[in-house]
């Protein structure tokens, strides 16, 4: 029942219906001409999401960045080609669009964890962790602990990390992400028997994950327990590796 504006409005409704249902390259065909309607903001950050979507980031942060000469207080786009210069990255220009979000939006909770996510991509721990505490001061959600663990566990402050997250996983054990840095901080600080054990319990959770995933879907947590199985066979004893020779060592970040 909704009155169609104009053949650019049309057509985001169109590029909508196919990326939910996962029609990425067709959403391209219906987006890909927003000079059509040049007025139509909402058809080109269509175009900017499916480009980024599709893995084109070049072409998408040049979308988003003509959406925000149209409409500069649009936050969500800042907020989106913030996220693909991280991808590039173009940290510094990362941190600037999210600031700016967080400025305007100081509540945006997810803006602090990406925002701190970028930080720690950059090395800058030590301000990852002024931004994450913020966010924290804001909602305390398990991702930002997370993240706060992550920034303590890279400046190797292994201790702190540990009681945060034995804090997190307390609360959630189901928590992959939050047991994998849990063990990661043994780990680092060399405690190798109790990261082993940590290590072999996520593993074995690995096992009957994937016994549960229908046919054809992807499994869940699958990065974590790449990174699970690759520090294991750094560190685990060699009669647990079913005669895979172990790295000869970690890659501490």
């Amino acid at each position: 029942d909704k009155d169609i504006g104009s053949c650019g409005e049309f057509d985001s409704l169109i590029s909508e219906a196919f990326k939910n249902t996962g029609r990425y390259e067709d959403a391209l065909d219906d987006t890909g001409n927003p000079e059509k309607d040049p007025g139509n903001v909402k058809a080109r950050q269509s175009l900017a999401e499916v480009l980024s979507w599709t893995g084109k980031y070049d072409e998408a942060a040049a979308a988003y960045e003509q959406v925000l000469k149209s409409a500069p207080d649009n936050l969500d786009a800042r907020v989106k080609l913030g996220q693909i210069y991280s991808w590039q990255k173009k940290f510094g220009r990362a941190e600037a669009l999210y600031r700016a979000v967080l400025t305007a939006e100081p509540k945006r909770t997810e803006v602090y964890d990406l925002l701190g996510e970028t930080l720690l991509w950059n090395k800058k721990y030590e301000d990852a962790l002024q931004w994450i505490h913020r966010g924290i001061a804001v909602h305390d959600v398990p991702r930002l602990r997370v993240l706060e663990a992550q920034a303590y566990l890279y400046k190797g402050e292994f201790a702190k990390a540990q009681d945060v997250l034995k804090k997190v996983i307390a609360a959630d054990p189901g928590n992959v992400r939050a047991r994998m840095y849990y063990a990661d901080a043994f780990a680092y600080s060399k405690d190798f028997k109790k990261a082993i054990d940590l290590y072999r319990a996520i593993l074995k959770d690995k096992k009957k994950d994937a016994a549960d995933v229908p046919r054809g879907a992807a499994a869940p947590h699958s990065w974590q327990y790449h990174h699970g199985e690759e520090v294991f066979r750094c560190i685990a004893p060699e009669s647990e590796l079913s005669g895979r020779r172990a790295a000869p060592g970690m890659v501490v970040p």
